[in-house]
């Protein structure tokens, strides 16, 4: 089979641990804030407006960016900003690890074309199985889509 290299660099302000790897934090991608308090109420109460994504390097091929879910939030058009899934966290509750990572903009054919991994049950470069019935994904080497075999989707 074929292997596909994919960096991963962590722009969260941690430490993450990844399937048996450490990204540690490349420093920190942002979007900036301005808080208004608000007057006359029986609590304090604010409100928050988002603005600018802060600190974040342009797109680079077969680089993920480990981000948080606002920064991912802010900007769909991003392909290569992911965020945790399934959180590892400690006795503290801070965030340690993740058992995965997720794209908040893309559906399972899109992240398969992204990471280039052909999921066609007939291909060689096959890299491991999909359980979506709506897969896309187009394989040029088995000339079939995504987990159906060739010629039937």
């Amino acid at each position: 089979m074929k292997e596909n290299k994919i960096k991963i660099l962590n722009y969260t302000p941690h430490v993450i641990n990844l399937a048996g790897e450490t990204y540690p934090s490349m420093g920190s991608i942002r979007v900036s804030c301005e808080t208004k308090k608000l007057e006359g109420f029986p609590f304090p109460v604010s409100i928050s407006e988002f603005g600018e994504v802060e600190g974040l390097p342009e797109e680079q091929k077969d680089t993920i960016l480990i981000v948080s879910k606002i920064v991912a939030e802010r900007l769909p058009s991003r392909k290569d900003l992911w965020i945790v899934n399934e959180t590892i966290r400690n006795e503290k509750g801070q965030i340690i690890g993740a058992e995965s990572l997720t794209h908040l903009h893309m559906n399972v054919s899109q992240i398969h074309t992204y990471l280039k991994r052909c999921m066609c049950s007939n291909c060689p470069e096959r890299q491991s199985s999909c359980f979506s019935e709506s897969c896309e994904f187009y394989c040029k080497t088995c000339q079939g889509y995504g987990c159906y075999p060739r010629g039937t989707k």
